[in-house]
């Protein structure tokens, strides 16, 4: 019938690790595996077991997928859809990539009768992941599956973390950023948990939520126009903001813009990135102005003492702006290759350096080379970059990108070093982690809005829980709307801000 047709190809398409929680409003179902849909056709006079689907668990970092670096479980449903018993059906799991080790191969999953299922949930397959193995790598296995009456061999590749530049979410334009203005740098707040962006155009850095929606929150008033890059000092939750025509750093209040302190930036060229590592050190990035003129990197304190270094990368107007990633202990850096006339974009990407004088370290991605990128930012969260687009195609948008970072948090989200306690106690999850009932306790002065918002771990809504006005402790299943075992951030409007905590789901 049509319906079983329509259930062959939706039970047993691929559903890429990246594009989940399945289903959902960008990738439905998956996508439709002809091959394994027709080899789990019924048949009347002999079994027939297919695999229906995998399941990463026990991984280190809880988000439901292989990375470099880590051990994890692969649990495997199968199905006899054939119209005979499989008799003592007996499973080894084999692979071909070399970045896979397999410590547990084999396990029994018994008679399995016809139309019924049996899993390995109870004792997973064990793998280990190498740690060089090539973010977004394809790894092959093959699930030998043997009964008393026949064998069969069921295919599947599972993806090993994500390859670095791969599009979480945007770009997207942001709101209350208008396009006859310039977008430039980007900073993370990380006890806000807010994001600030530059206008070169005006002395405004407006401040929005951290997540896809990059709700606009309001925005501040800095001590100068033709600013290039911001940077956060999580050591003492402030901003550091550069500008171009005074060639200054202004140490700023996050809330009011007040100048706190400046000083001159040693890149006294076209100072374009500003990155700060705690407790004190800044890195500088000039430009220059002239065309074909050595593009410098400075590295010194946060009083602008500095020693000047050739970048590593050299080309036409390339170097953009700065962020410091912990993950890595690095920088990356922004690039933007003109042409030798420096008329017309080439080509556009981001680079990672480290060491002193600054080093190559040998990660690098391309972006869309239509996209005129600035800004860029580190999400301790996740591992991944926001990054900011003027121009896409010679056109001016004003818009903001996630994307892929170089490094893969192979523990629980990474914590803020400065935590504020006041802020926490009034979002709390009870259980944490945990396996399904859940509650989140809530101080209820103050709310603005009575929606409790569900993030994955890429900053994609997945789920909404309502409350009424003066509930301080909102129960929720989150097996009820299907979510998978991983890492999540709840979050709660209030009047003076956006809350968020992170929890974990297991089994």
């Amino acid at each position: 019938t049509v319906q079983d047709l329509y259930d062959l190809f939706r039970n047993y398409c691929d559903q890429p690790a990246g594009g989940g929680p399945y289903p959902n409003n960008n990738y439905g179902w998956g996508r439709i595996n002809l091959w394994r849909s027709l080899q789990a056709v019924p048949t009347s006079n002999r079994p027939n077991v297919v695999l229906n689907r995998t399941a990463v668990v026990n991984d280190n970092n809880g988000n439901g997928q292989l990375d470099p670096g880590e051990n994890a479980g692969i649990v495997t449903y199968v199905k006899n859809t054939g119209g005979v018993v499989a008799t003592n059906v007996q499973g080894r799991l084999r692979t071909t990539s070399p970045y896979i080790t397999i410590t547990d191969s084999t396990y029994t999953y018994g008679t399995i009768n016809p139309g019924d299922s049996a899993n390995n949930a109870s004792d997973p397959y064990d793998v280990s992941v190498h740690a060089s193995t090539p973010p977004g790598h394809m790894a092959d296995f093959q699930l030998v599956l043997t009964s008393a009456e026949t064998t069969w061999v069921r295919t599947f590749s599972l993806q090993v973390g994500i390859a670095p530049g791969t599009i979480i979410w945007g770009p997207k334009s942001l709101p209350n950023f208008p396009t006859s203005q310039f977008i430039y740098g980007v900073a993370y707040d990380r006890i806000g948990d807010r994001i600030y962006v530059l206008d070169f155009y005006s002395n405004q850095i407006r401040y929005y939520s951290s997540d896809s929606f990059v709700t606009y929150y309001g925005a501040i008033t800095g001590p100068e126009d033709s600013v290039t890059d911001i940077t956060y000092s999580r050591y003492d939750d402030r901003l550091y903001v550069c500008n171009y025509p005074q060639k200054l750093v202004w140490k700023i209040n996050k809330s009011t813009g007040a100048i706190l302190r400046q000083f001159n930036n040693p890149a006294n060229d076209y100072p374009v990135g500003l990155a700060f590592k705690a407790p004190n050190t800044m890195w500088y990035a000039d430009r220059r102005t002239a065309l074909g003129g050595t593009q410098l990197i400075y590295i010194g304190d946060t009083l602008g003492v500095a020693t000047q270094y050739n970048s590593p990368v050299q080309g036409y107007y390339n170097t953009r702006c700065l962020a410091y990633d912990s993950l890595g202990n690095s920088f990356v850096n922004v690039q933007t290759w003109f042409n030798s006339g420096g008329t017309a974009l080439d080509s556009v990407g981001v680079v990672e350096m480290s060491g002193t004088p600054p080093t190559l370290t040998g990660k690098r991605f391309l972006l869309n080379p239509g996209w005129n990128i600035r800004g860029i930012e580190f999400d301790p969260r996740d591992g991944n970059y926001w990054i900011t687009i003027v121009q896409i195609s010679g056109s001016y948008v004003n818009q903001i990108v996630k994307v892929r970072g170089f490094y893969t948090p192979l523990t629980p989200v990474e914590e803020s070093e400065k935590e504020n306690v006041a802020r926490w106690k009034l979002l709390k999850v009870v259980p944490n982690p945990a396996k399904d009932a859940l509650s989140f306790h809530i101080n209820p002065d103050n709310v603005k809005v009575y929606t409790l918002n569900i993030y994955d771990i890429s900053g994609r809504l997945v789920a909404q829980v309502p409350f009424n006005k003066g509930e301080s402790v909102i129960k929720w299943n989150p097996r009820k709307v299907s979510l998978p075992n991983g890492i999540y951030f709840v979050t709660l409007e209030r009047d003076d801000g956006v809350l968020t905590q992170k929890f974990v789901l297991t089994r």
